[in-house]
């Protein structure tokens, strides 16, 4: 699907002034990009794929703000779309990079078989950096193959005439969407609802875990320490459902929600989703030793044993590790192409650092208390 092309694969390469060859997969190839130094000093990208409905290629790491080049086998000859991401959603035709379609540059090899080549040639001042090439491929052809702006020719000894690349705006079927997945990302275990998209599903992920790590740790963490004598016993009931039911059971369906819906390479190989599996484990330990505090709690002890200070640092590291991780979701989001305002990082970490100032004063006054307290003791004792 065209609207996920970065959730694929990403190259990375500086044409230079000989043919640079990338493939998928060295050994095995489903797709390779040729680059050849043209005449008139542009780069020629000759595209060769094993996909036999149109393959696609861009020019960035993800799809936000890059020109792309859809190919296809039309009725007599390669068709090259040129197109423009704005976010993850369907490319617009367009043509900001001055592309042209040509002749085929680089004859086809013979694993390509029944699959598609083309190429296209892109000014070298509009390539003239080190990129990543994202790309994509479908087996299903657009439902109207033809175009009509001319089509390149067929490979043909040079001179070979060069046309204006296909600037139609084919309906591709099936039409992509921001909920489609690609063929390597397909296999979620349960289809997305109708009437909802996987972008929605990820807002949810977002919203779940902003209350779980945003706000259930303190709100738990202000009940049971700064205001147990006011709350009484429901100091502890505050207590569970803001650790056990917002956080805990909170962060496990936030997972679940992009693990059930979604699976393949987007899942599990970022920062995001490795930090937040470590944190799921973490929270599990974190809840066997609240267990074991709470049944060996006595009150006429002198020295904090292991598991007290085991949970006391295993709480402080994932509190410290649920902000970061919110902060990398937003990172996360951006890079799979999603439009993310600024506003939400700016308001996520305005919430963030009230909230932690006032658990800081909350501390402060906490230990001054205990402290005043330990003295009046003193003296009545004396």
């Amino acid at each position: 699907m065209l609207s996920v092309l970065p959730l694929v694969a990403a190259l990375s390469s500086t044409p230079q002034a000989a043919p640079k060859r990338l493939c998928d997969n060295a050994a095995n190839p489903t797709i390779c990009i040729v680059t050849t130094p043209a005449a008139n000093g542009s780069v020629a990208f000759t595209v060769h794929s094993k996909a036999t409905g149109w393959t696609g290629i861009g020019f960035g790491a993800t799809m936000r703000n890059v020109p792309m080049f859809v190919g296809w086998d039309g009725p007599s000859a390669p068709v090259v779309s040129t197109r423009f991401s704005t976010g993850y959603s369907l490319p617009a035709v367009a043509n900001p990079t001055g592309a042209r379609a040509v002749a085929l540059a680089v004859p086809a090899p013979a694993w390509v078989g029944a699959g598609i080549s083309f190429s296209f040639e892109v000014p070298q001042a509009a390539f003239n950096r080190d990129t990543a090439f994202l790309w994509a491929t479908s087996n299903t052809r657009p439902s109207t193959p033809a175009s009509p702006s001319p089509a390149p020719s067929p490979p043909a000894p040079p001179p070979a005439a060069e046309q204006p690349p296909a600037t139609s705006a084919p309906t591709f079927s099936p039409t992509p969407s921001p909920s489609a997945t690609p063929l390597s990302e397909a296999g979620g275990m349960i289809a997305i609802p109708s009437g909802m998209t996987y972008e929605t599903l990820i807002l949810i992920h977002g919203v779940v875990m902003f209350i779980a790590w945003g706000l259930a740790p303190f709100i738990g963490i202000a009940a049971s320490r700064y205001f147990k004598r006011q709350l009484g016993d429901w100091a502890s009931v505050i207590n569970v459902i803001a650790l056990a039911v917002l956080c805990g059971l909170g962060t496990l369906g936030g997972m679940l929600v992009i693990a059930l819906f979604k699976s393949g390479p987007a899942i599990g190989n970022d920062i995001h989703s490795i930090v937040g599996m470590a944190m799921l484990v973490m929270l599990f330990i974190q809840a066997v030793l609240g267990f074991v505090v709470h049944w060996m709690h006595d009150e006429y002890r002198h020295d904090r044993p292991w598991y007290n200070v085991a949970y006391a640092i295993l709480g402080v590291v994932l509190i410290v590790a649920g902000l970061v991780n919110m902060f990398l979701g937003v990172a996360s989001q951006e890079h799979l192409g999603y439009a993310v305002s600024p506003y939400v990082s700016i308001g996520l970490g305005i919430v963030v650092a009230i909230v932690i100032t006032l658990v800081l004063f909350a501390e402060i006054q906490h230990r001054h208390d205990k402290k005043n307290k330990e003295s009046m003791h003193v003296v009545y004792l004396r």
